[in-house]
Formats: C-alpha cells, sequence, structure tokens
C-alpha cells in the first residue's frame, strides 16, 4: 500500500470514524423517511444532494487542502518532501486518504439518491448524474490539494505565514456551483444554453461542436471527466515543485490550447456564416485564454528571483531555460493578444473599422490590467494580497470610469472603460496606461526584495561596558 495513503487513513479514517459517517447518512435518510413516508419521490434525492454538496463539494475540498497546509503549519512538511516517495504517490496518497472519510457520506448520499431516481426516471438517467457527481468531486478536492500546494509556495516566497482561509477555494467552490445553477436553469426553463454567438444546445437537442452534433448526456460527461483529469494532472505538477523536481510547460501549454479549442468548438449561431462566424469561434477562444491568463497571474507566486532567471534567460536567448522558467500568464495572455489582433483584421478587412478598434482597445486594457496585477503582487513585504489587487482593478474600472465621467464626459469614461462609441479613444489610453504600468511592475521587480523591519536587539544586561 502506498504509504502516505496509509499514513492518512491512519489519522483521519479509522475505523470508529468512518462507521459514525455512514451513521450520519443512515440518520438523514431515516428521518426524511419517517416525515415524508414516501409521499414525495425526490425527497430522497434532495436529501442526497444536499449531503454530497456538503460532504463533497465543502468538507472534501478543504480537507484535501489541510492534508498539506497542516504540514507545513506543524513543520513536518520538510520531512516529507525528503521522502523516497514520487510525487503521482504522494499526490493521490494524499488526495484519498485524507478525503476517505467525507466520501463515505457523499458516496452514501449519491448512491442512495441515484437508486431513487433510476426506480423514478431511467437507469441511464441516474448514471449520468453519478457520473456528473464523481467527476465534479475530483475536479474540486483535486483544485482544493492544488490550492493547498500554491499556499505554499506563495507563502514562501512572499515570506508570510500559511493562512489556514482558503479564498480561493472557496471562490472555485462558487464559481462552479454557480455555473451549473445557471446552466440547469437555462436548460429547464429558457429552452438552451445560449452565448452572444448564438444557442449552444436546445433543450433535449444535440450539441453542434465543430459541425458535429454530440448528445448532451455523452458531451457533458465526457468534459466533466476530461475537467477532472486536468485537475488531478493540475495537482500533480504542484507536487512535482514541492518536491523540488522541474516542470517542463508542456502540460500548461497544452490545457491552454486544448481550452481555448474547446471553447471555439461550439458552433455560432446559423446568422454568422463566413469571416464572422470564424471571428466568433475566436472570440470565444480568446474568452477563455484571458480568463486563464488572469488566474495564471493570480497563480503564480511573485518571486522576483525567478522572475530575474526568466528575464536573463531571454536575454541569453536559452530556450530550455525560459520554457523551464516561463511565467504561467506569458503563454494564455500572448495568444490572447494574437487572436484579438487576427480578429481586428478580420473586421478590417470587412470595412468594420469601428469594430475593430473596439477590439484593439479591449486588448490594451488587458495588458493593463495584467501590468496592474503585475505592479501590485511585486510591492514590498505586507502589501494587501490576492482581495487588495483585485480591488484596485475594481476600483481602475469603476471609481476611475465615474471620476472620468465626471470631469470629462463620455471621453474622460473611456480613458478608464472600453467605450464601443469612443473605441479610438480607449485604445490611446489602454496602450499609454499599459506602458505606465508595466514599467512600474518592472522597476519593482528589478529592485531588491525589503526585508521585513524588525527592533534592535537589545543589549545583555550582563555584557560588559567597554570605556574609551
Amino acid at each position: 500500500m502506498n504509504p502516505e495513503l496509509q499514513r492518512n487513513l491512519w489519522l483521519d479514517a479509522t475505523p470508529r470514524r468512518l462507521t459514525w459517517a455512514g451513521v450520519v447518512v443512515l440518520i438523514a435518510f431515516a428521518l426524511v423517511w419517517l416525515v415524508d413516508r414516501g409521499r414525495h419521490a425526490y425527497a430522497a434525492i434532495l436529501v442526497g444532494a444536499l449531503l454530497f454538496f456538503a460532504a463533497g463539494l465543502m468538507w472534501a475540498p478543504r480537507a484535501a487542502r489541510r492534508s498539506v497546509t497542516n504540514e507545513v503549519v506543524a513543520r513536518t512538511w520538510d520531512f516529507q518532501r525528503l521522502s523516497a516517495l514520487a510525487p503521482w504517490e504522494m499526490t493521490w496518497g494524499k488526495l484519498a486518504g485524507s478525503t476517505l472519510r467525507p466520501w463515505v457520506v457523499a458516496g452514501g448520499g449519491v448512491l442512495i439518491a441515484a437508486l431513487q431516481l433510476a426506480s423514478t426516471t431511467t437507469v441511464r438517467h441516474a448514471g449520468f448524474w453519478v457520473l456528473v457527481a464523481l467527476a465534479l468531486g475530483v475536479t474540486v478536492q483535486a483544485a482544493g490539494l492544488a490550492t493547498g500546494l500554491l499556499d505554499i509556495r506563495r507563502g514562501r516566497a512572499s515570506g508570510r505565514p500559511l493562512s489556514g482561509r482558503a479564498p480561493g477555494l472557496a471562490i472555485l467552490a462558487l464559481a462552479l456551483l454557480t455555473f451549473a445553477a445557471l446552466a440547469w436553469a437555462r436548460i429547464r426553463i429558457g429552452g438552451g444554453v445560449h452565448t452572444m454567438f448564438g444557442q449552444i444546445a436546445p433543450m433535449g437537442g444535440p450539441v453542434s461542436w465543430f459541425g458535429h452534433d454530440f448528445p448532451p448526456v455523452l458531451f457533458a460527461g465526457c468534459s466533466l471527466v476530461l475537467c477532472a483529469g486536468w485537475a488531478l494532472v493540475w495537482a500533480w505538477r504542484l507536487m512535482r515543485l514541492e518536491l523540488q523536481l522541474v516542470n517542463t510547460p508542456w502540460a500548461w501549454a497544452l490545457f491552454v490550447i486544448g481550452a481555448a479549442t474547446y471553447a471555439a468548438g461550439f458552433d455560432p449561431s446559423a446568422n454568422l456564416t463566413g469571416s464572422d462566424a470564424f471571428a466568433a469561434r475566436l472570440v470565444s477562444a480568446g474568452v477563455v485564454l484571458a480568463a486563464l491568463a488572469y488566474v495564471g497571474a493570480f497563480a503564480e507566486p511573485a518571486d522576483r528571483v525567478r522572475a530575474r532567471q526568466f528575464a536573463n534567460a531571454i536575454a541569453k536567448r536559452d530556450i530550455r531555460r525560459t520554457a523551464v522558467r516561463l511565467p504561467l500568464v506569458v503563454l494564455p495572455s500572448k495568444l490572447a493578444v494574437i487572436l484579438g489582433l487576427v480578429v481586428a483584421l478580420i473586421h478590417v478587412r470587412a470595412g468594420e473599422t469601428h469594430e475593430a478598434l473596439f477590439m484593439l482597445a479591449l486588448l490594451a486594457f488587458f495588458v493593463r490590467d495584467l501590468g496592474v496585477i503585475a505592479w501590485r503582487r511585486f510591492a514590498r513585504a505586507g502589501s494587501p494580497g490576492d482581495f487588495g489587487v483585485a480591488a484596485t482593478l475594481v476600483a481602475l474600472y469603476v471609481i476611475g470610469a465615474l471620476v472620468g465621467r465626471l470631469f470629462g464626459g463620455e471621453t474622460g469614461q473611456a480613458g478608464f472603460l472600453p467605450s464601443q462609441a469612443l473605441p479610438g479613444v480607449s485604445a490611446v489610453m489602454g496602450v499609454i496606461e499599459a506602458a505606465a504600468l508595466w514599467a512600474l511592475a518592472a522597476y519593482r521587480i528589478s529592485r531588491p526584495s525589503r526585508r521585513p523591519w524588525s527592533p534592535k536587539p537589545s543589549p545583555s544586561p550582563h555584557a560588559e561596558k567597554v570605556r574609551p
């Protein structure tokens, strides 16, 4: 047996604790049976879904994160890093061992809910929702482990003590649940899933992807399984870094290109043909790439030494070291800018200069935002965290636009917010702001980091006084 798995089972998944977890599941469904008496078929399904939500999507990710952060707090993480376990053994040992007790509760809820759902609908329908639950649970739990490893790396780079909170994990879980709720509401109430370029999937209809129609159940199931696989790869790659191994950039590059291709595959509206349809696919891919660039900008530790090593590798034209030290934000941001420029060129060739300028304005503000993130995250010790950086971005868009509107009207507002009415002004101001902010970020990265202030040690009262 994997030693790390066995260790986590000894610490958390003792027979007594597993028995109590099973008792909680039985008590929950027994109370439902006593209250409902079998009158409503979906009562057991609702309770099973609530158990899965509480245990599989909230408790298990927190346990996965604490499986590494608690080691740092207890000062035993360095000893584990010196062990002979491979990164993958350490990854799945911690992930499976620390989440077994939550999965007893979540799995029991899913199992009974699936049996009830199969008796009221079909076995295929119940199996699909079991697959959704498993894939979503693995995704969030692997993300929880990855979030803990990210917190360790970021805390080591910034010199801050490790926090017991997991804001990134909470945001991820909230985003996934919100997206699932909106997608369900759109399909069940609105008649399908729509985007700005058309309808992705009408209710009960096939999913159109790269000109081919796929059954919605099969497409959704495969998408979730793929997402769970990438989450496991993410945790494994971060574990490799913690065990002092060097990661080549192939995994991140494959994920970025795959995510952009996945988004571009959804067929646009039938009203768009030719170059317009191609531009719509590029915009969909560009939005995903921009989102990944923001994620990479926040996830990467603000390490001045690594940033200088990357700059030196570029200056010396060392391709291998450049690829190894490539920041996460570089690849998706460059691809997003390239796709944006291609879309602007398509608009220019079609005689749509106004739309081309607006696309350039969006790109300028996107580069400006990345400059804001770099400038604020490479600030001196004791600077605000990620929420402070996000607050700076919101202030630029909201307060800056309000102040610009107050003193300069629509032209002043276009300097802080991309404007469709004045895209030329937004493009010029966005380029100026991006250049200024990246100059500030480069200055902060190049200067030596300041050590946190500490009081001078007081002389010992027993020290001998030296007379002149």
